[in-house]
C-alpha cells in the first residue's frame, strides 16, 4: 500500500476529499456541511420574512439562495415577470435532476403526491388538510369542471322545480342566468363559462349529462347547487359541449356578467374592485339571476386586490356559487378558505408564486360538493378501486371486469381525490412541486407584502410624478401594473426630442387623451429587455412590473432609469413613431 506522504498534494486532496465524503474523517465532513448550510451573510437575511418557527438554517438558507442566485445569473437581467413564470431554486432544480435520473422502476410519485396536497392544503388552510385537494394539469381544467358541474345541477334542479310547481317558469331558476366576472379577467377563468353560453357551441356526447351505470357512482341529485367553486384552465377536449343542447332546449339562457374596470378613462377611481362587485350581485333585476361568480384575489395585470371574504358572504347568502382563480395570489398573498374566502372551488397554477414547473394545477374543492359534482375525465385514479388491493385480488381472481355486469368497479373516492385528472401521478413535476411548496410555505406572506411595498416605492413616486396611471388602493406589491399617461401628456414633455414640430402636432391630433396602443407597449416592453435586460410583460394597457423577495433596490432603479430614458430621454422613438 502506497503511503500518503509518497503521493502527490493533488491525489493527496482527493483522497482526503473522498475519505472525508465517506465519513472517514466526520471533522471534516462536518466542517463542510457548516459552510453549506449557514448563510454567507447570515446578517442580510430578515428573519421576519418566515413564519413563527420557520427561523432555521435550512429557511434562512432558502432566503440567502434566492439573493445569490439573482446575483450569480449569467445573463444579468433584471426580472420582474415572476407573475409569469417564477424562478426555480437550486433545491427545485435539484429534485428535478434527481427525478429525471430515477431508474424505470422507480418512476412513481406517490409520497410525492400526498406531500403536494397537504403542504398546498397547508398554504390556503383548506379544513380537511390533504382530502380537500386534486390534482389537475392547469387551471383551465379546474374551471371548466366547475362550469359544467354548475351548468349542469343548476338543469337539473329548474326541471324537478318546475315539475313540483307544476308550471313553465320559477322565480327561484329563471330561465336567463348569468355569471359574473371582471372585464379584462385571464382568458383561463373566461373560456370554460364562455363555452356554457355559447349556444351555438352544440355536441352530442356529454358524460356528464348522461345517467349513471351503477350504484357506485354518486348520487345525481344536485343537493346544493350553491355549493361551486373556482378553476384555471383552457378546456381541450372535453367532449361536453352538449350542456348547452340540454340548457338550451330546457329554455335556459346563460351569459357573462361582466364587472367594468372601477375607473373612468383618466384612471380616476370611482370605485374599488370590491365594492363594485357587491353592487352589480346585490343591484341584479332577480337575486337568482346570477347563478356563479368567478373572481381571483387580485386583478392579475395591475395587482389591485379583491375582497374575496367581503364577496364570499354575499354569494353564501344568495346561494351563488364562488369559483376563484387564486393562480396569482397563493404563496405571495394570504388566501384563506377555512376562515375567510369559503370558495366552492379555488386552484392555482403553481408555475408563478409556488415557484414550481408548469403543468399543474392544485385544486381546493368544497366538501359540500365531492357527491354532487361529476369528474371531468373518467380514470380509474379517482376511484376506490386504485388502491393495491384491488389490484392485488383482481390479479388473483385473473380478471379486472365484473363478469355480471360488464363494468369496472365505479365508486368513486369520497374527498376531493375523486377529481383528479387521469394519468398518472408525474414523477418529474411533483418532486419539484414538492421542493418548491417546502420553501414557499416558510414564508409569512404579510411580511413579504411589506418588504415589497418598501422596495417598489421609489418606482410608484416616479410614476406619480410622471403622471403615471398607478394601481389605486388597495394593491398588492407582488403585481403592480403601471400605465403610461395619455399623448396628450407626453407631447408636451421638453425632452421628447426626436419628433419634429409637424409631427408632434399630428400626433396630437390623431391621439389626444389616448392612451398608447397594446403594440406600442409590446414594442416598449422589447425595448426594456433588449436594451437594458430588464424583463415585463404588457399587460391591459399597462406594464406589469412583479418582483419577488430577490428584487434588490438596485432593479428598480434600473427600472426607474430604463423608463425615464423611454418616455423622457433619447430612446422616445421607441413609442413615438409606433
Amino acid at each position: 500500500m502506497w503511503p500518503i506522504e509518497a503521493l502527490s498534494d493533488a491525489i493527496k486532496q482527493l483522497i482526503l476529499l473522498i475519505l472525508s465524503f465517506i465519513g472517514f474523517f466526520p471533522a471534516l465532513n462536518e466542517g463542510e456541511k457548516d459552510l453549506q448550510t449557514e448563510p454567507k451573510d447570515a446578517e442580510e437575511v430578515d428573519d421576519s420574512l418566515l413564519l413563527p418557527g420557520q427561523g432555521s438554517s435550512q429557511s434562512q438558507q432558502f432566503l440567502q439562495a434566492l439573493q445569490e442566485q439573482q446575483q450569480s445569473d449569467e445573463e444579468q437581467f433584471v426580472y420582474f415577470n415572476n407573475a409569469g413564470q417564477g424562478r426555480f431554486s437550486e433545491a427545485v432544480q435539484q429534485a428535478g435532476m434527481e427525478a429525471l435520473h430515477r431508474p424505470p422502476w422507480k418512476m412513481v410519485a406517490v409520497d410525492e403526491e400526498e406531500q403536494v396536497r397537504s403542504l398546498f392544503a397547508q398554504l390556503i388552510r383548506a379544513p380537511n388538510g390533504a382530502d380537500d385537494i386534486a390534482i389537475m394539469p392547469s387551471t383551465a381544467f379546474a374551471i371548466t369542471l366547475a362550469a359544467h358541474n354548475i351548468a349542469r345541477l343548476y338543469h337539473q334542479q329548474r326541471v324537478e322545480e318546475l315539475k313540483k310547481l307544476k308550471q313553465a317558469t320559477s322565480e327561484k331558476f329563471p330561465q336567463e342566468v348569468k355569471i359574473l366576472v371582471l372585464q379584462d379577467q385571464y382568458p383561463s377563468a373566461i373560456y370554460p363559462w364562455q363555452e356554457i353560453c355559447d349556444k351555438k357551441n352544440l355536441g352530442s356526447n356529454n358524460s356528464l349529462m348522461k345517467k349513471k351505470r351503477s350504484s357506485g357512482s354518486p348520487p345525481s341529485s344536485p343537493s346544493n347547487h350553491s355549493n361551486n367553486s373556482n378553476s384555471n384552465s383552457s378546456s381541450s377536449n372535453t367532449n361536453n359541449n352538449d350542456d348547452h343542447q340540454h340548457y338550451s332546449h330546457g329554455g335556459i339562457s346563460w351569459s357573462m356578467h361582466v364587472v367594468p374596470y372601477p375607473e373612468d378613462e383618466y384612471g380616476t377611481m370611482k370605485r374599488t374592485w370590491t365594492e363594485s362587485i357587491v353592487e352589480h350581485l346585490c343591484k341584479a333585476s332577480n337575486r337568482h339571476a346570477i347563478q356563479a361568480v368567478m373572481l381571483p384575489p387580485l386583478h392579475w395585470a395591475d395587482g389591485r386586490i379583491i375582497d374575496l371574504a367581503r364577496i364570499g358572504q354575499v354569494c353564501h347568502k344568495r346561494h351563488i356559487p364562488l369559483i376563484v382563480d387564486a393562480t396569482q395570489a397563493v404563496g405571495i398573498f394570504k388566501v384563506d378558505v377555512l376562515a375567510e374566502i369559503q370558495p366552492a372551488l379555488l386552484a392555482c397554477s403553481t408555475h408563478k408564486w409556488l415557484r414550481g414547473p408548469s403543468g399543474t394545477s392544485l385544486v381546493y374543492i368544497h366538501p359540500s360538493v365531492h357527491d354532487t359534482w361529476l369528474p371531468l375525465d373518467q380514470h380509474e385514479r379517482g376511484r376506490d378501486m386504485s388502491n393495491s388491493d384491488y389490484y392485488i385480488n383482481a390479479a388473483t381472481r385473473g380478471h379486472f371486469m365484473d363478469p355480471h355486469t360488464g363494468y369496472y368497479p365505479e365508486a368513486f373516492f369520497s374527498n376531493a381525490r375523486k377529481f383528479d385528472a387521469g394519468g398518472k401521478a408525474n414523477p418529474m413535476l411533483l418532486p419539484m412541486l414538492q421542493a418548491s411548496l417546502q420553501e414557499v410555505a416558510q414564508l409569512n406572506v404579510e411580511s413579504v407584502q411589506q418588504s415589497l411595498k418598501q422596495i417598489m416605492q421609489p418606482l410608484l413616486k416616479w410614476c406619480h410624478d410622471h403622471n403615471f396611471v398607478i394601481p389605486s388602493q388597495p394593491h398588492a406589491y407582488h403585481i403592480i401594473g403601471i400605465q403610461p399617461p395619455p399623448y396628450s401628456i407626453l407631447l408636451q414633455q421638453p425632452n421628447v426630442l426626436l419628433l419634429s414640430h409637424q409631427q408632434k402636432q399630428q400626433e396630437q391630433r390623431n391621439h389626444y387623451q389616448e392612451r398608447l396602443s397594446p403594440k406600442q407597449l409590446v414594442q416598449i416592453a422589447r425595448h426594456l429587455e433588449q436594451a437594458h435586460g430588464i424583463i415585463l410583460q404588457a399587460r391591459c394597457g399597462g406594464l406589469r412590473v412583479a418582483p419577488y423577495l430577490d428584487t434588490t433596490p438596485q432593479d428598480v432603479q434600473a427600472l426607474i432609469d430604463a423608463l425615464q430614458d423611454i418616455f423622457f430621454g433619447s430612446a422616445v422613438s421607441v413609442w413615438a413613431n409606433g
